[in-house]
């Protein structure tokens, strides 16, 4: 499955938009955006995913409980992801042994929400377009859009900011309290649905686009 997605994620997390030509008004690509981008998805890692047994310990994911190894526990328990033993070679100069990890890997229902997407996402050099695996975990459809601000940036260029509302309505495996503890940008998602949200936009050669 290929689509163009939002993500919004933070610190390590990365907005990703599609930038479409668009001629017509700031509020018809707010329009276009989400008629294009039906689904909320977010960035986790390539699959299989490797972690230790010990990371999977409660005292040490109660913690930790936004790290990859309680994120995998919250989607193994939704039915996302399976687990297997795999052994592992670890070298120490000429000696070298066996240690036993945990992979995680897509179960059918997990491969139903996961797939490469086209991005383009802020990097600290920058715009940059990547296709990356992101697993999608709710259905997102404007509902309206309330009002369009218009004006000029300090350079001269046309600017225009779109408040509109969503309804973000997740997928089943993301509706439980564990995905809502480890993944905090799920959560901040699902909680924008019905509520007022705003996107700046600049006029780029005649085209809307929007600003990163």
């Amino acid at each position: 499955m290929k689509c163009h997605v939002v993500t919004l994620v933070a610190a390590a997390t990365v907005l990703s938009v599609t930038q479409s030509a668009n001629a017509g008004s700031p509020a018809d690509k707010i329009t276009q955006h989400f008629a294009e981008n039906k689904e909320a998805c977010t960035f986790i890692g390539t699959f299989p995913i490797t972690v230790s047994p010990g990371s999977l310990s409660p005292s040490v994911t109660s913690i930790m409980n936004e790290d990859v190894p309680a994120q995998m526990l919250a989607l193994e328990k939704a039915g996302v992801v399976k687990r297997s033993k795999v052994a592992k070679v670890i070298k120490a100069g000429a000696a070298q042994g066996k240690v036993e990890m945990i992979n995680f890997d897509l179960t059918e229902l997990g491969a139903k929400y996961f797939g490469n997407r086209e991005s383009d996402i802020v990097t600290m050099s920058g715009l940059k377009h990547v296709t990356r695996p992101e697993l999608c975990f709710a259905t997102q459809k404007l509902i309206s859009i309330k009002k369009t601000d218009e004006g000029k940036t300090a350079d001269g260029r046309k600017k225009a900011v779109v408040t509109y509302q969503l309804t973000i309505t997740p997928n089943d495996w993301a509706k439980g309290k564990d995905i809502s503890d480890a993944f905090p940008e799920i959560r901040r998602s699902l909680q924008k649905s019905g509520k007022d949200l705003s996107r700046t936009l600049l006029n780029d050669d005649g085209k809307w686009i929007f600003a990163l």
